[in-house]
């Protein structure tokens, strides 16, 4: 993600995008290897999960496993809560929502609470930073490639609005 850093001009987005990669590098990889682990999905998100036409709260199916990998769990539920911000203006209650849903049938540590806060922020690190570099490579795409960035900007600006050890709290609770 680093090396997509100088394609943003804006130096308030270059560094909030710094920021969060230097938060995931300190907090989490150091300690990567100690993490429960397994297979993940590692790309829930709403067009990924199917759900019952008549009754959408329940789930159907799961498809797409192209990110499929080995990683640490708590990265499946990060991911997923990134994508459950979508356009909800309490963006931590969307993320308690689905952390209470994941609670319901696996468990999570009080530990692992900060940490799937970081793995979302960082998943939207790389939902601006990937499409960033696509664009540089095929310049032609460059306006279909980054279509979604400013969502995923506004996503980002709404979770920084809330206190970080608000939003931890939040979560924790969520977990309980």
């Amino acid at each position: 993600m680093r090396e997509a850093l100088p394609t943003f001009a804006d130096l308030h987005q270059r560094t909030r995008l710094e920021n969060a990669i230097d938060e995931f590098e300190t907090a989490i990889v150091p300690i990567m290897n100690t993490l429960d682990a397994q297979v993940i999905h590692n790309d829930f998100n709403m067009e990924n999960i199917l759900v019952d036409t008549t009754m959408p709260d329940t789930i159907t199916g799961i498809i797409d496993f192209g990110d499929m990998v080995h990683a640490p769990t708590l990265f499946d539920v990060g991911v997923a809560a990134a994508y459950q911000i979508g356009d909800e203006s309490d963006p931590i209650g969307a993320m308690c929502d689905l952390i209470g849903g994941y609670r319901s049938e696996c468990s999570l540590s009080d530990a692992e609470i900060p940490l799937i806060y970081k793995a979302a922020v960082m998943r939207l690190v790389m939902r601006l930073c990937i499409p960033r570099w696509r664009a540089r490579l095929f310049p032609e795409h460059a306006q279909r490639l980054t279509t979604q960035s400013a969502g995923v900007w506004a996503q980002l600006a709404r979770l920084d609005a809330v206190p970080r050890t608000v939003a931890v709290e939040r979560l924790r609770e969520a977990n309980r």
